[in-house]
């Protein structure tokens, strides 16, 4: 009996019950209950991002002790204070009062030797839920599990950014080149849907056009690294070249053109798992994803990730329990995979993924 292989996954699901876990990049506070439904564009968490910090030497600046300042100060370590409001009130001779104000909006964060430290308020981060679901759980103060059903596709990469639209599919093949002229004003507000693209300007273009995100199949190296430094979503879901899309990722992609969608890559906090695209449906289901640490089993489609038979999806025809050697002549474990032109070839495991 051919021994249990687990291989590299990645998750193409029509419908499933999915838990999306919407994280703050900092501590913050969340403003939604467990059981409360959300739509995309909703608030469920915020937070204060604090950036730069002023030291205001008080005991100088008044000529007292720092023992006396602490006599006189007006506010508490962890007080949010306006931009003029009294901090010391001092009263002095003939009951003159001695005051100072905030130079600035933020938080009182320590006082120490005389001095008060100020932590600058910088920005009011706030968290969307960017899928319509329910509230199931909370992440302590960072964030929420939410549930909701559709469809689920993990992407190979993706910049940090997210967003959520709907499904706009401009290409009839899923390794078609795209250029940016095919980016029309009716892309505004929408996620593209594209079989690959080599140059700048579909980014610009797209950016320019209010497109609110790209789903490529592939894409070159240099536009990777141009993509992660603008404001825009770019998820690549088989890898960095020019094979274009698999099809079962087009087919599913294809099928849901026209629904909400909602790109989930990095921004929100430290994520180990992939990018995922997320489609949403009005069904409910049962089906929770596949589990990735299932054995591959024979009759099982997998996607395969080296040439010759790069970009094609198979089914495995034979597992193979000893090492088989390859026509390279290198020993590899593997298995007999049927292409969709009916050939069967071996392929070492590590050159598969499976798709579940």
């Amino acid at each position: 009996m051919p021994r249990e292989t687990i291989i590299r996954t990645t998750v193409v699901a029509p419908l499933i019950r999915i838990r999306v876990r919407r994280m703050l990049p900092i501590p913050g506070e969340v403003i939604t209950g467990i059981g409360q439904t959300v739509n995309p564009m909703q608030t469920v968490a915020r937070a204060v991002q604090y950036t730069r910090y002023r030291i205001l030497p008080l005991s100088d600046i008044l000529k007292i002790s720092p023992e006396e300042l602490s006599t006189v100060l007006q506010v508490a370590e962890g007080e949010r204070v306006s931009q003029g409001t009294t901090l010391v009130d001092k009263k002095g001779f003939l009951g003159r009062h001695q005051q100072y104000q905030s130079p600035l909006d933020g938080e009182v964060y320590e006082v120490r030797n005389g001095r008060l430290i100020m932590r600058q308020m910088s920005e009011i981060v706030e968290l969307r839920a960017l899928v319509a679901g329910r509230v199931v759980d909370h992440v302590d103060n960072r964030g929420v599990v939410l549930e909701t059903f559709g469809s689920l596709i993990q992407a190979a990469w993706s910049t940090d950014d997210e967003d959520a639209g709907l499904l706009k599919v401009l290409t009839n093949t899923p390794n078609a080149l795209f250029f940016p002229e095919e980016i029309t004003k009716e892309a505004n507000s929408a996620i593209l849907v594209v079989g690959w693209f080599d140059q700048l300007k579909v980014l610009e273009r797209a950016r320019d056009m209010g497109v609110r995100g790209i789903i490529t199949g592939s894409l070159p190296a240099n536009i990777c690294r141009v993509a992660s430094l603008i404001d825009l979503p770019v998820f690549v879901t088989n890898g960095i070249g020019a094979q274009g899309m698999s099809a079962p990722v087009f087919d599913l992609l294809q099928a849901a053109d026209g629904r909400r969608t909602a790109l989930l890559g990095k921004k929100s906090g430290v994520r180990t798992d992939r990018p995922q695209i997320v489609i949403q449906a009005d069904k409910k289901t049962t089906t929770d994803p596949r589990s990735a640490a299932e054995p591959l089993t024979e009759g099982q489609t997998v996607r395969l990730l080296r040439q010759p038979y790069l970009n094609q999806v198979a089914k495995v025809s034979h597992l193979y329990d000893l090492a088989q050697t390859t026509p390279a002549g290198n020993k590899a474990h593997g298995a007999d995979v049927q292409l969709e032109n009916g050939q069967i070839v071996f392929v070492p495991y590590a050159n598969m993924e499976a798709i579940i």
